[in-house]
């Protein structure tokens, strides 16, 4: 009996791995890839590194911390003002304020001189923990795994990608990867307009376009303009690529994605990163705008006409079909002048709206040896496409929504996603959805509905004693990836994502009797992921139902930024108890 157990608390274990991994196609993975890529993107691997390369780490990560303090003592004692978008005035001061480039060459003044002998104090004793310490760092990838990854460096047969809506990790064959890209590449919002070896000559074009938008008779810094058009320190083309949709796959080529370009490095980042800055207060302010879950089922719990539910009253989501390939330019560009028209003068709207107009149409992507241009469509990956999607759907639905208001409780939208509290009839709900298709001819819309419960971001939203209710919610095909145990992350850090996503689970359940089963489940999850019981413990020993109000609460923004001594994180590291240091010098 005592070998059938362990027996099948290994097969237990090997099924969990396995189930953590979406294979798509006939991909051969043995037992150790399947286990490696289980581990998750999150995953910290730790080296043992020898003493002069720690001590060398430790040495850069106090240079940097001392230029912080002495930047922080030379330009305002660190004190920022808070980014403001209340007038042309205000928005023009706080761009020319936060929009500086930074200068790495740049030698601060020393700090006063009491700082300055705390900082060499410090830095001391840190030098003469790291001489006489005896604590060796050990790898925590056992060396099975350690094989595996090579072998998976190695394979060309295979592609490796996050899985659409954080389901995990995906593994397509290479074939079929390369034709669910071209799916996208091959339509009509993609042209091909040159060669990667030409990758200079577009970025050039890009930072030139930039250039031709002048901030004309605004008193905006001319640093914030050269910050533009610079773009990032090492500027390239986005790299195209496409997360596969684990939830809607079925075995065949091409498998349904969602295609993405990661914008980080592109040269009108800095000034997609301004429009975002300028936009989110302002999508903040609109009203049917639903900034996150939290904020939601704070409307559901306090809206007055959410106060009584009838047995009739309908729940109903509406979803945008492949929302941001199907935004016309044009359209976007209109609906975010006319938002931004109300704020600000037209000096101001011109500026703002011809870097929008650069970032759009100068949208370019990489992929193989081609260099593609999007024709339509909100590129995916910029800083600015959330809040861009957010004023479209709500100009293209205002006036059925206007037309229909009678039949409305509350309707609220999260980018492409929309819930409603419908008091009309089944067939009205119906011509409701066919009106809001009929809006735009790109733009369709699905719903789903029900008199008893219905799913809307990561909460089930249900009627309970007249009123709504809601409690956790989590797909089918969720992996539930935690960062393993044994990752390279500070202990702290491991256990406050396990109290916040106690939080989260609390914060998510109208009933307390929802919120101890997910919770509980939520412990067995992290069990499976190698968590000692203790440390759980200690992570929910402060989570409670009865502070569920208290878990609503946003914490404030700090006006004065912290100051990181950041340190390459492992067992050599950790025992010389930086930390305590800095706190005693504090």
């Amino acid at each position: 009996l005592l070998k059938l157990y362990f027996l099948q608390r290994q097969l237990l274990a090997q099924a969990d791995v396995i189930g953590k991994v979406h294979v798509i196609g006939n991909v051969p993975l043995s037992y150790t890839e399947h286990e490696l890529l289980s581990l998750g993107p999150r995953f910290i691997p730790a080296r043992a590194p020898k003493y002069a390369p720690l001590h060398k780490c430790v040495q850069t990560s106090l240079n940097r911390f001392t230029r912080s303090v002495r930047l922080t003592y030379q330009f305002q004692g660190g004190e920022r003002e808070p980014f403001s978008v209340e007038s042309t005035k205000a928005l023009a001061d706080s761009l020319s304020t936060w929009w500086r480039k930074p200068n790495p060459g740049f030698t601060p003044e020393k700090a006063p001189q009491a700082i300055e002998l705390k900082l060499l104090a410090l830095r001391r004793q840190v030098e003469h923990r790291l001489l006489y310490s005896t604590s060796r760092s050990y790898s925590n990838i056992p060396r099975r795994l350690q094989a595996a990854i090579t072998k998976l460096r190695q394979r060309t047969d295979i592609i490796i990608r996050p899985a659409d809506k954080n389901l995990g990790v995906a593994v397509v064959p290479a074939q079929w990867y390369h034709d669910a890209v071209l799916l996208h590449l091959q339509s009509p919002a993609y042209k091909i307009v040159g060669h990667i070896d030409s990758a200079q000559v577009w970025i050039k074009h890009m930072s030139k376009q930039l250039a031709m938008c002048p901030p004309s008779s605004l008193s905006i810094h001319r640093g914030v303009m050269s910050n533009i058009i610079q773009g990032p320190r090492d500027p390239s083309i986005p790299r195209f690529y496409v997360m596969p949709k684990i939830h809607k796959i079925s075995d065949a080529s091409p498998f349904e994605s969602r295609p993405i370009a990661s914008n980080h490095s592109s040269p009108v980042s800095v000034a997609a990163k301004i429009l975002s800055a300028v936009l989110q207060p302002l999508v903040a302010q609109m009203t049917w705008v639903i900034k996150d879950t939290m904020s939601f089922i704070s409307t559901l719990e306090s809206h007055p006409q959410l106060q009584h539910i009838t047995d009739t009253d309908i729940l109903a989501t509406v979803d945008v079909v492949s929302l941001y390939p199907s935004m016309p330019i044009h359209l976007t560009l209109k609906y975010t002048r006319d938002l931004l028209s109300k704020h600000f003068n037209h000096d101001m709207v011109k500026w703002l709206i011809d870097l929008l107009t650069v970032v759009l149409e100068c949208s370019y992507v990489t992929y193989g040896d081609h260099i593609y241009q999007q024709l339509k469509g909100v590129p995916m990956g910029l800083s600015c496409c959330t809040q861009l999607a957010n004023i479209f759907v709500q100009r293209v639905t205002e006036p059925t929504v206007t037309k229909w208001h009678h039949c409305i409780k509350y309707i609220g939208g999260y980018i492409d996603d929309g819930w409603v509290c419908w008091q009309g009839t089944q067939e009205q709900l119906g011509n409701f959805v066919a009106d809001l298709n009929c809006a735009h001819p790109d733009i369709k819309f699905t719903h789903t509905s029900s008199t008893k419960a219905v799913v809307f971001l990561d909460v089930n939203v249900f009627k309970h004693e007249h009123k709504l209710a809601v409690s956790p919610y989590t797909k089918p095909m969720n992996a539930f990836a935690y960062i393993p145990a044994f990752s390279a992350h500070p202990p702290h850090c491991l256990r406050s994502f396990i109290r916040a996503e106690a939080i989260r689970l609390v914060r998510n359940s109208s009933i307390g009797s929802d919120a101890s089963k997910a919770v509980q489940a939520l412990i067995r999850r992290l069990r499976d992921r190698g968590y000692h019981t203790q440390l759980i413990q200690r992570a929910l020993s402060t989570v409670h139902y009865s502070h569920r109000q208290r878990y609503f609460q946003r914490t404030p923004q700090r006006r004065t930024p912290i100051l990181p001594l950041i340190l390459p994180f492992n067992h050599a590291v950790a025992a010389l108890n930086v930390h305590g240091l800095v706190k005693q010098k504090a």
